[in-house]
């Protein structure tokens, strides 16, 4: 059927208001429930109908004012029997949307940026460095190179370089910019001239110093890790989360056990899968003892409970979205939900430690099972 005719009957037999709170007669995309109510559409048409339809069509485009109306096309094409609209709507109301989980390894399985260390374990103690005698040196900060042109106000006091981010603030200064006010901006017109290397006491300033080009902007993140070992090592920030493990430890009281949530990238699902590992790992590598509950892919459901006054009277079966592996904050979406994310808004989240909820699985006809990894 063309989507013009079982629009038509949609909007004859009242089914749009179906899945509507606001009274509109208008279709709501935005609820994964539609297409249910189109398959029923669709089921319910007869050839008859859609000649009729046909006809319809033909008058409204050639003698629009002449277009038959809503209770004309109601007694044309009656519901299928008297308490069809509220049977459709009960058993709308049933539905459990089922979703295909994604646990392909597939993607960018890092971000295309080269980070360097800042610290050097394998340099002995001590050793004479009065050249770098105030850099950072930190195992979870690194370093990046930028385009002087490319640097954002908020950058500028990360530079590890301390004589060129001194030269930095000079030049800015010159141009009023405080880095440290929120909201800087820094325009083209500051790097118009060049900004040469020129020593602290003035004697090296010449038209031949060097001209600096790029920086090392300094990054704190505990995600990036090596991908290569050897005298050239690269560190890299891992992509998407490819799936979350969930463990749970004994706590104070057996009502309130200590759970703990290990997120792995794409990059480290890649590694796992070409050592032969099993994609989902059983024992936490920071706690063994710890009990392992179950897995979540992206598009996985769980049933359960969120707090908070906004999601209390939802139904409890949602899929998983997204996790964040530094604060261990889940993120999930009520099943029918059909709307982009940036249109959901905040979605309902849980920790490890306040979720109320199990994993399931729902097959295609809606039957909601227990899944165990």
């Amino acid at each position: 059927m063309k989507g013009q005719c079982t629009a038509e009957l949609r909007r004859v037999w009242g089914l749009n208001e179906v899945l509507r709170t606001d009274g509109l007669n208008h279709k709501n995309r935005d609820d994964h429930r539609h297409h249910a109510v189109d398959a029923l559409v669709i089921a319910l048409t007869s050839r008859t109908y859609l000649q009729q339809l046909a006809k319809v069509f033909k008058i409204k485009e050639e003698r629009p004012r002449l277009a038959p109306g809503q209770e004309v096309l109601k007694w044309v094409f009656p519901v299928p029997w008297p308490s069809f609209r509220d049977d459709v709507q009960a058993r709308v109301d049933t539905i459990y949307v089922s979703h295909r989980a994604s646990r392909k390894i597939a993607g960018a399985l890092h971000e295309d940026t080269l980070y360097g260390r800042t610290s050097k374990p394998e340099r002995a103690t001590g050793a004479a460095r009065p050249h770098a005698k105030d850099w950072v040196e930190n195992e979870h900060e690194f370093v990046v190179c930028k385009p002087l042109e490319s640097l954002t106000a908020a950058e500028v006091l990360k530079v590890r370089d301390l004589r060129v981010k001194e030269l930095i603030l000079e030049r800015l200064a010159a141009f009023g910019i405080d880095p440290e006010v929120k909201g800087s901006k820094i325009g083209k017109e500051v790097w118009k001239e060049p900004l040469r290397m020129v020593g602290r006491r003035g004697a090296e300033k010449s038209p031949n110093a060097p001209i600096i080009r790029k920086v090392r902007v300094t990054k704190l993140d505990e995600t990036i890790q090596p991908i290569r070992q050897g005298p050239r090592v690269a560190y890299v920030k891992p992509g998407n989360t490819h799936h979350i493990e969930i463990y749970e430890l004994p706590g104070s009281t057996p009502e309130k056990p200590m759970r703990l949530m290990k997120a792995v990238t794409m990059l480290e699902a890649a590694q796992r899968a070409k050592a032969g590992q099993p994609l989902i790992g059983k024992v936490h590598p920071d706690e063994p003892t710890a009990r392992f509950l179950f897995s979540l892919s992206q598009g996985e459901m769980v049933l359960g409970k969120f707090g908070g006054k906004k999601h209390e009277r939802r139904p409890a079966l949602y899929r998983f979205n997204s996790a964040a592996s530094t604060s261990k904050q889940m993120w999930f979406v009520l099943h029918i939900d059909a709307r982009a994310s940036k249109e959901r808004g905040t979605d309902p989240s849980a920790k490890p430690s306040t979720m109320d909820f199990e994993k399931v699985q729902v097959d295609v006809l809606g039957r909601i099972r227990r899944a165990r990894d």
